[in-house]
């Protein structure tokens, strides 16, 4: 019973594919998965390089977010990329966090988005 508490950490090519996936709506090009993966693979620790592919990912057009601001409404914002991002709602001091982080002039659905896909809970399973 011990071992159903304990998360796994992903692999790399389930990392690259769940991050495409999640974040562009889309399966990865053969070459983006081969180019993607080959560069985490050379790494002894690959999660520096995750959080920056992530970067690149929500910075490029490529990415899928509703990124507009919906006026002082945020919570849906929060709750999508909850649902989306960990298949869970938030908790009531997540959503309070990240609802207070969208009210900032730089906060956005990027920003939130890249906080979760370089969370512990999403890069395990």
């Amino acid at each position: 019973s011990a071992r159903l508490g304990r998360r796994e950490p992903m692999d790399n090519r389930l990392f690259v594919r769940t991050l495409i996936v999640d974040l562009c709506q889309r399966e990865p090009s053969a070459e983006e998965y081969s180019r993607m993966r080959s560069a985490l693979d050379g790494l002894s620790d690959p999660m520096p390089l995750r959080s920056a592919l992530a970067r690149l990912l929500l910075d490029s057009d490529q990415i899928a977010l509703d990124t507009q601001r919906a006026g002082s409404a945020h919570q849906p914002t929060t709750v999508m990329l909850f649902e989306r991002l960990l298949a869970r709602e938030p908790g009531p001091s997540e959503a309070a966090a990240f609802d207070a982080a969208l009210e900032q002039p730089q906060g956005s659905a990027r920003l939130l988005a890249f906080a979760l896909v370089t969370s512990p809970e999403y890069q395990s399973y």
